[in-house]
């Protein structure tokens, strides 16, 4: 029996509600609770301390000033407070060990940030990109992401590249000829899949 007190969430987020997983002692199996429904085409998301969640709404994609945006739901109360509103397509999110969420904006070809506490605004952090995707953030200040300007075509349109938080500068690529490399996670020993 799946013991609910289990610290550990794991998030899937569908296009009317997210449900947390709740792990047990054993991996096969899960207690599943609503934590928000109603949603507007909900994309990508992350979680954050303090059981705070951040996703982004898409139900107008493409369409800037619309409602598309970043959310923060705040897991044991149900609540829900916009971040940033009228992005055209804000795709993927991730938030770094200084809580500055990081989000992609595909057709607008953008990687914004914003720190993730209230009054803070978001200001672009690279732009010019060819339909960024997946974004994450590594433990040391790097910033991972994905260009897919050729869905389903190989060849090198479509990369992975890597920024230093800290220092800025220009994009690094990683890695090229994927045939659509979405997203993007990497793993607390830096593995990047």
């Amino acid at each position: 029996m799946p013991n609910p007190k289990t610290s550990l969430y794991r998030v899937l987020s569908g296009a009317a509600l997210s449900l947390a997983i709740t792990a047990s002692a054993s991996a096969s199996e899960f207690s599943f609770k609503v934590v928000a429904s109603g949603l507007k085409r909900p994309t990508g998301i992350v979680a954050a301390t303090n059981h705070r969640l951040y996703f982004t709404e898409i139900p107008t994609p493409g369409v800037a000033g619309g409602q598309n945006g970043v959310k923060e739901l705040r897991v044991r109360s149900g609540k829900i407070r916009t971040i940033n509103q009228g992005e055209p397509e804000p795709v993927n999110i991730t938030i770094d060990h200084c809580d500055v969420l990081y989000w992609t904006c595909k057709s607008a070809g953008v990687i914004l940030e914003q720190a993730a506490w209230p009054g803070a605004e978001a200001a672009p952090l690279i732009t010019g990109l060819a339909k960024p995707s997946g974004i994450t953030a590594d433990r040391d200040g790097v910033l991972y992401f994905t260009e897919v300007p050729a869905p389903g075509v190989g060849g090198g349109a479509n990369k992975i590249s890597s920024i230093e938080l800290e220092t800025g500068g220009a994009p690094v690529v990683l890695h090229t000829g994927d045939p659509e490399p979405t997203d993007i996670a990497v793993s607390r020993n830096g593995d990047r899949y």
